[in-house]
């Protein structure tokens, strides 16, 4: 079980991990998991792990292990526990298919709420927009802009451009 290094404060495992050490890649993360009344989930950073086993799984036709890519999640919910009622956590797929909820008590609350941040924190990140390669033939109108204003000399644009056009 994961335990927050400052009590109070809600810090997930790739938080941490990731605050430590920048350029630690999600796939080389510890596998997290949780485990509830009906099944067990798992996250490894790509793939969320769901198995389940014993006298629930056989009664309920789910047996086995269901392997789903992070990208095909598009949310996660998590009803909390407390003294009279079971929580349940459950993904949301793509085209809004509900699937997989997983009962659990409050004292694992802890362990679903981590592997929730840490499947949100995949997918966000799995969804950065990526920025446009900067269009070359303005990069050069805008070299010879500053060789016409005194800025580069004709070395240095004939040099930069030589950089530029190589990349074409």
């Amino acid at each position: 079980m994961y335990v927050s290094p400052t009590p109070g404060r809600r810090t997930t495992l790739i938080g941490a991990i990731l605050s430590r050490n920048p350029t630690q890649r999600i796939e080389d993360l510890p596998m997290s998991t949780a485990k509830g009344n009906n099944g067990t989930i798992s996250f490894d950073g790509q793939v969320v792990s769901i198995t389940r086993e014993g006298a629930l799984a056989w009664m309920s036709a789910s047996k086995g292990e269901k392997r789903i890519p992070v990208h095909s999640i598009t949310a996660v919910q998590i009803k909390p526990a407390n003294a009279l009622t079971y929580g349940f956590f459950q993904l949301t797929l793509g085209g809004g298919t509900e699937r997989d909820e997983i009962i659990f008590v409050k004292k694992r609350q802890a362990d679903f709420e981590r592997i929730r941040d840490e499947i949100e924190a995949a997918i966000v990140g799995g969804r950065q927009p990526h920025q446009a390669a900067p269009d070359l033939a303005d990069q050069l109108a805008k070299l010879a802009a500053l060789r016409d204003q005194g800025i580069l000399s004709d070395g240095e644009f004939q040099a930069k451009k030589a950089d530029i056009l190589a990349r074409m």
